[in-house]
C-alpha cells in the first residue's frame, strides 16, 4: 500500500525536492545555539555520582590496549561487580577516547556531552524533514532542544551514553526511512544497520528498534500486515544484529540480565504498576516540573482510582495510536516512537534501584516533540487573526522560557558529587540519600558531620549496611573504637558475604593493633572475593607484624599480581623489604608501580620512598630530585619538604 499523508499542514516533502540550503543552515545554526547557550553552564561544573567511578577510578579506559575487554565484560568489570546489568561497551570506549582526549578537566567532557545533544538535535532536524517537512523539522527539533527534561542527561557525563545512543538511532531511522524511499540506493540499508548495532552497544534500549521500523512501516507508510508479513527479509537483518548483539551480552553478563532483588514484583504487581509509570513518565514529558535525581518508588498492591486511571490511559493511547493511523499517520509513528521506546523502562524487575529516571526519557521525546511541533504548526495555521497569532506566539515563548528556566535553575545540582547530594537528600530524603551525605563528608575529612548525617539514615532505615560501616568508618578515625567495632559487625551481620565489610573489620583490628584477628577478618573477605587487591594488602601487613614475614612478601605480591595498576601493595612491600635491608629490591618495586601507574594519586609516596632510600645510600642529588617530585605530585606532602629541606642544608647536601 503507498503511504499516506491526510489533513496534515506540514506534507511530506519528496526526497528529490530541492531545499533550500540557506534555511536548512539557518535553522541548524539555531537549533545548535539554543542547544549551547542552555547547557553551556555545565562546562564549570565538574564529575558527579557515577561520574566518580566511571571516570575518575576505571583505569581500565585510560589504555586503547583494553578496549577487548570493554567488550568481553560489563561496565562494571573494573570494580569486579557481581550482578552487573549493564552490558555497554561503546560506552566504555567512549570514555577511553574522551580520556585520551580530555584527560580529568571536567569541563571538556561537559562540553562533549553538549556537543552530542547538539548532534542528536541536527539528527531529529534532517528525520523529520524527510519525514514531514523543514518546518516541522524545525519546530520539532528545537522542542528536543529546549525541553526541561532533558537536563540529567546532558548535565551528567555518565548521560551521555544516552545522547550516543539516540544519535545513532535517529541516524539508523533515517537511513532505513531513505532506503524505504529510494530503493535503488542499495547501500543504506548495510549504514542503518551499523549504527542500530552501535546504538545496542551503547545502550540496551536500541533493541526496541526492530519493533520500531515495524511501526514505521505499519504506522506511517500504512503498509497492511499482510505486506509486512511477505516483507520479513528486510527486517531479518536488524534481527540478527540484535541476536549478534544478544550473545555478546550474555557472554559477557553470563545471561541478559540479573533481576534486582530491590525490585522484585508479582505478576499482578507489575500489572497495576506498569501502568502507572507510563502515566508518571507522560506527565513528567507535558510538564517537566518538579525535576530531582531520585524519585521513590513503591509497586501499586490494589486496585484503587490511580491505576485504574493509568490503565484507561494507556488503553486511550494505544486507541489514539490506531485512530491517528488512518488520520495522520506521522503522528501516529511519533506515538509509536514514545510508546516502544519507554517499554524497556518498564520491566520493573531489570531496572536499578531508581526505578522511574528523567534520562530514561531523552530518547523517548523525540516522539512527543513532533506531535508537540505539529500541534503549535496546526494552530498557528487556524489563527487566521494578528491577536491570535500574537497570543500563540506569546504562549511558545513562554513555554520555551520556562525550559529554559527549568534548566539554568537546575544545572548548578550538578556541580558536583556534594551539592548533588545535598539536592537529592533535600528533595528526596531517603535514608540511602541522606547517608550519602554522611559518605562525602567522611571523604572530605568532617566525621562529625559524617556522623550526624550517618545517624539519621540509619534512624531512618536501620537495614541498610551500608550505613553502618559508613559509621564505623567514621568512629574508627576518630578514635571511637568501641563504637567503631559496634557498627562494623552490624553491616557485616546485615550482609555477611560483602568483602568490603570484611575490609573494613580488618582496617579496625589493624588500627588497634589486633594482628591475629586482622588476619581472620581478611582471609573471611578474601573467601569471598579472592583476587581484592585492599584485602590482600591488608592480609600482608598484618602477617608481617604478626612475625610471619615470608608470607607477608608473598601477599603483597599477590596483592600486586591481582592489580597491577594500585599502588598500595609496592609501597607495602618496598616498605617491608627496606626493613630488612634490601634497599635495591625496594627501589625496583617501587619503580615497578611507577612504571605500572604514575599517574596514580598516591604517586607521591613512592617518589617519597625513593628518595629516602637514595639518601641512605649516599645519593644525595638523586634523592633530592625524588622529593621534588613528590612535592610536585602533592605541594603540602610536609614530610618530603621537611626532608628535602634536611638535606640540602646538610654539609653532603650542601656540597652536592
Amino acid at each position: 500500500m503507498p503511504h499516506r499523508q491526510k489533513n496534515s499542514p506540514t506534507p511530506r516533502a519528496a526526497l528529490t525536492r530541492v531545499r533550500p540550503h540557506r534555511a536548512t543552515l539557518f535553522h541548524l545554526l539555531c537549533l545548535s545555539t539554543a542547544a549551547f547557550l542552555l547547557y553551556a553552564r555545565t562546562l564549570g561544573n565538574g564529575f558527579a555520582a557515577d561520574d566518580n567511578s566511571e571516570v575518575l577510578q576505571d583505569r581500565l579506559i585510560r589504555s586503547f590496549a583494553n578496549i577487548p575487554k570493554f567488550f568481553a565484560h560489563s561496565v562494571w568489570y573494573f570494580l569486579g561487580g557481581n550482578g552487573d546489568r549493564y552490558y555497554r561497551p561503546l560506552k566504555l570506549l567512549a570514555y577511553s577516547i574522551e580520556y585520551h582526549l580530555f584527560h580529568f578537566h571536567p569541563g571538556l567532557w561537559h562540553l562533549a556531552n553538549i556537543a552530542v545533544h547538539i548532534a542528536v538535535v541536527i539528527a531529529a532536524y534532517f528525520v523529520v524533514r524527510d519525514l514531514a517537512s523543514a518546518q516541522l523539522a524545525f519546530w520539532a527539533a528545537l522542542w528536543f532542544a529546549v525541553h526541561a527534561i532533558h537536563v540529567e542527561a546532558v548535565a551528567w557525563i555518565a548521560g551521555g551514553n544516552d545522547l550516543l545512543c539516540a544519535l545513532c538511532l535517529l541516524i539508523a531511522l533515517w537511513l532505513y526511512h531513505r532506503a524505504r524511499s529510494s530503493p535503488s540506493q542499495f547501500f543504506l540499508p548495510g549504514f542503518g544497520l551499523a549504527f542500530f548495532f552501535a546504538a545496542a552497544l551503547f545502550k540496551e534500549t536500541a533493541l526496541v528498534f526492530p519493533a520500531l521500523l515495524l511501526a514505521y512501516d505499519f504506522f506511517y507508510r500504512g503498509d497492511s500486515l499482510n505486506a509486512i508479513l511477505r516483507a520479513w527479509r528486510r527486517y531479518l537483518p536488524y534481527f540478527g544484529v540484535a541476536g549478534i548483539y544478544l550473545v555478546l551480552r550474555w557472554h559477557a553478563l553470563g545471561g541478559f540480565a540479573p533481576d534486582n532483588p530491590n525490585n522484585l514484583v508479582t505478576r499482578k504487581e507489575m500489572f497495576l504498576t506498569v501502568p502507572v509509570l507510563v502515566a508518571q513518565y507522560l506527565r513528567k514529558t507535558l510538564v517537566p516540573t518538579d525535576l530531582k535525581f531520585w524519585y521513590g518508588f513503591e509497586p501499586t498492591r490494589v486496585l484503587a482510582w490511580k491505576s485504574v486511571a493509568a490503565i484507561g490511559l494507556v488503553v486511550v493511547l494505544i486507541g489514539l495510536l490506531l485512530w491517528l493511523r488512518r488520520m495522520q499517520p506521522l503522528l501516529s509513528f511519533a506515538l509509536a516512537w514514545f510508546l516502544l521506546f519507554l517499554l524497556p523502562v518498564l520491566d520493573i524487575p531489570k531496572l536499578g534501584e531508581n526505578v522511574f529516571t528523567e534520562r530514561y526519557l531523552y530518547i523517548p521525546t523525540f516522539g512527543f516533540c513532533i506531535l508537540a511541533g505539529w500541534i503549535w504548526l496546526r494552530l498557528r495555521e487556524l489563527a487566521t487573526r494578528p491577536w491570535m497569532r500574537g497570543a500563540l506566539y506569546a504562549a511558545i515563548v513562554a513555554v520555551f522560557a520556562s525550559y529554559a528556566a527549568i534548566i539554568l535553575n537546575r544545572l548548578p545540582d550538578w556541580q558536583d558529587d556534594f551539592h548533588l547530594a545535598l539536592k537529592t537528600a533535600e528533595q528526596s530524603p531517603t535514608a540511602k540519600n541522606i547517608g550519602q551525605i554522611g559518605y562525602l563528608y567522611y571523604q572530605m575529612g568532617r566525621f562529625e558531620d559524617s556522623i550526624r548525617y550517618s545517624q539519621r539514615a540509619a534512624a531512618l532505615d536501620p537495614r541498610i549496611a551500608q550505613i553502618h560501616n559508613n559509621l564505623g568508618s567514621d568512629f574508627l578515625a576518630l578514635g571511637r573504637y568501641d563504637e567503631a567495632l559496634t557498627e562494623i559487625q552490624k553491616a557485616i551481620d546485615l550482609e555477611p558475604n560483602f568483602a568490603p565489610y570484611w575490609t573494613n573489620l580488618a582496617v579496625f583490628y589493624r588500627a588497634t593493633s589486633q594482628w591475629k584477628k586482622a588476619i581472620q577478618a581478611c582471609q573471611q573477605g578474601l573467601a569471598l572475593a579472592p583476587n581484592d587487591h585492599a584485602l590482600l594488602t591488608l592480609l600482608g601487613s598484618a602477617l608481617w607484624h604478626d612475625g610471619q614475614r615470608d608470607q607477608a612478601l608473598d601477599t603483597y605480591r599477590r596483592a600486586i599480581q591481582a592489580d597491577p595498576e594500585r599502588l598500595d601493595a609496592y609501597i607495602s612491600l618496598a616498605t617491608s623489604l627496606y626493613q630488612t635491608g634490601q634497599l635495591q629490591a625496594a627501589v625496583d618495586q617501587l619503580l615497578a608501580g611507577l612504571r605500572a601507574n604514575p599517574d596514580a594519586e598516591n604517586a607521591y609516596l613512592l617518589h617519597y620512598q625513593l628518595g629516602a632510600i637514595y639518601q641512605r645510600q649516599g645519593l644525595e642529588s638523586i634523592a633530592a630530585q625524588e622529593y621534588q617530585q613528590a612535592l610536585q605530585l602533592k605541594p603540602d606532602f610536609a614530610l618530603a619538604r621537611v626532608s628535602l629541606q634536611n638535606l640540602t642544608s646538610s654539609p653532603q647536601g650542601s656540597r652536592r
